[in-house]
């Protein structure tokens, strides 16, 4: 009896890995997907202790919404590597895109526990948190965001929207400045920025702030009604009427609709 027949086929099993794992690589750089998505699993089947072929196969299911081979692939890599951060995080990442919140947080928080300074698991767990109304928890995840990353302005504007449903209006506005001054692009900033200084009556000062906004996104139909408002609240009726017509016909798509509205509005003016 041959006793190295086990080991024969062992090495015969990694090195058919191998060659499935190749050709999965190929099919990809030819835009197949679904073949090479079957090439990366006989890889896994063949060598299940190689990580990298479980890892090959992630953003291929994701890519087809097969989330329940996904989750399976996920927990695998996590078994071959409970220490790997970004195995938890990635995991976290797919629960919370799918809508389940509760279930992202613990991977996410597992993530942040193997590394403190992961910055991406922070910056999920914030939304997750806000999702389910946890805003303290919310604000805690995104100031660690921005501990790890003080130059990115959108961990400023994510904290801000935080303290603005805290009702902390003064530190959102704060943070939301912080933001702009990191990055003078960042619309989410200026839209909300401009609505937090009307909410105060800041009338004047949020004018600017609007104009940047609808500049920055002249689709928005909220920024342009804030604006309206600002202006209207200073008496500046010609420019909150413009305004206001351009943020009606963003928000109402039916034309007779929109006529009665632009009479009636014409009529008030």
């Amino acid at each position: 009896m041959d006793s190295s027949a086990p080991n024969q086929n062992t090495s015969d099993q990694v090195s058919m890995a191998k060659i499935q794992n190749d050709l999965g690589k190929s099919l990809v750089a030819q835009g197949k997907i679904e073949e090479a998505t079957l090439a990366f699993q006989k890889a896994r089947e063949l060598h299940p202790s190689n990580v990298i072929y479980h890892m090959n196969l992630v953003g291929l299911l994701r890519a087809q919404d097969r989330y329940a081979e996904l989750f399976e692939v996920h927990k695998a890599i996590i078994k071959l590597q409970p220490k790997n951060a970004n195995a938890h995080f990635y995991l976290g990442a797919d629960l919370q895109t799918l809508g389940q919140p509760q279930a992202a947080i613990y991977a996410l928080q597992a993530a942040t526990k193997i590394d403190p300074n992961h910055y991406q698991a922070y910056d999920f767990l914030g939304t997750a948190y806000m999702n389910l109304e946890k805003l303290e928890e919310a604000l805690s995840a995104f100031e660690n965001y921005i501990r790890i990353k003080p130059e990115d302005a959108m961990g400023y504007n994510n904290a801000g929207a935080v303290l603005d449903s805290l009702q902390r209006k003064d530190e959102a506005i704060k943070s939301y400045q912080k933001a702009i001054s990191l990055d003078s692009s960042l619309y989410p900033a200026y839209r909300s920025l401009g609505a937090a200084l009307c909410g105060q009556n800041r009338n004047d000062e949020a004018i600017p702030i609007l104009q940047k906004a609808v500049e920055l996104n002249p689709e928005c139909a909220d920024s342009w009604f804030n604006l309206s408002s600002a202006f209207t609240a200073l008496n500046r009726k010609d420019e909150g009427y413009e305004a206001l017509m351009k943020s009606v016909k963003l928000s109402v798509k039916n034309p007779v609709e929109l006529a009665q509205i632009e009479g009636k509005l014409k009529k008030g003016n």
